[in-house]
């Protein structure tokens, strides 16, 4: 039976007139979305397809939702169509969605949202409304290129605000609540570096406050490898293409969101450093230090023990 699950972005920025499509998700925005996620996970409805509109509130609350299941990003599709997500042009994408697909999910904005459930519901059923951070779930017995007017009904109404602020973690059995979504919770870092004559040099970035350098690190994405993810945050952050060494250099273990967090590190040797605007994080800046300076440089000392097996490794 195809269960249709319409999510409407979470809480954003106000913007000037002519900027709604880079309104960005507020810090509460994010967490009820991340809590829709959870929730959905729990009730055992994650969808297998995930579309959502161009505009960057609603593209970050699908990705933001899509992780928070530990799904990968790669099963959501941006539709221009949805935006700004007349009830018609919605009705024209549900009714064109593949029949492999048993549940998908619409990301989106009103009042084509409201509207779309109105007409698939049936007036009476007609919700009072679907504020920002809410999902609806709407089950049909009719093929999707089969609904219409008064064909489904509306099975549940939750808002994310309502969910418990906390997260379980694990996702899968949890035996505690934090914070953050699980997935935050695992993290990979890589340290670029060339030789130049002999020695060693480490390719830093600036923190994303800008106080401070750092090398690249970034929660481990769902349906990703730890090495996938850092050699993705290499090529963001700072903007460096090349291949990885193997095995990892080790690990280290810091805390944050009260509890603790392991990160695997990586090394990456230098082939190409990209400009903007492939070089999308270009407002960090970067620089090459020697071992010495990049050791006393980065914040993170237990990268120091890591800097000198990577320098071991490779003889100089």
């Amino acid at each position: 039976m195809p269960e249709l699950i319409l999510l409407r972005h979470g809480k954003a920025a106000t913007g000037d007139a002519g900027e709604d499509l880079q309104r960005r998700l507020k810090t509460r925005g994010k967490r009820d979305i991340q809590r829709l996620g959870v929730w959905l996970v729990r009730q055992n409805m994650q969808p297998e397809l995930v579309l959502c509109s161009p505009a960057e509130r609603a593209r970050t609350s699908a990705e933001k939702c899509a992780k928070a299941m530990a799904l990968p990003c790669h099963r959501i599709r941006t539709d221009k169509a949805m935006y700004p997500g007349r009830m018609d042009a919605l009705q024209r994408i549900v009714q064109t969605l593949p029949q492999r697909a048993k549940r998908v999910m619409l990301v989106g904005h009103n009042p084509g949202l409201e509207q779309l459930i109105a007409h698939f519901a049936g007036r009476a059923q007609q919700p009072t409304s679907l504020r920002t951070g809410s999902a609806a779930i709407v089950r049909s017995a009719a093929a999707w290129s089969a609904w219409r007017e008064g064909c489904a009904q509306l099975m549940q109404l939750q808002r994310g605000r309502d969910l418990p602020e906390l997260f379980p973690f694990p996702l899968e059995r949890p035996s505690e609540q934090r914070s953050r979504p699980a997935y935050y919770y695992r993290q990979s870092s890589i340290v670029p570096y060339h030789i130049v004559e002999g020695h060693l040099e480490v390719l830093v970035t600036g923190s994303s406050g800008g106080k401070h350098p750092v090398i690249p690190k970034g929660i481990i994405e769902p349906g990703l490898s730890a090495l996938e993810s850092a050699l993705k945050e290499a090529e963001e952050e700072a903007g460096a293409v090349g291949p990885a060494l193997s095995p990892a250099l080790g690990h280290y273990v810091y805390e944050k969101w009260g509890a603790p967090i392991r990160v695997e590190v990586f090394a990456m040797q230098v082939d190409e450093l990209l400009e903007a605007p492939r070089w999308t994080e270009s407002q960090r800046g970067r620089a090459w230090l020697n071992l010495d300076q990049a050791k006393r440089a980065l914040a993170q000392k237990q990268l120091g023990p890591l800097l000198d097996e990577l320098a071991q490794r490779l003889s100089v």
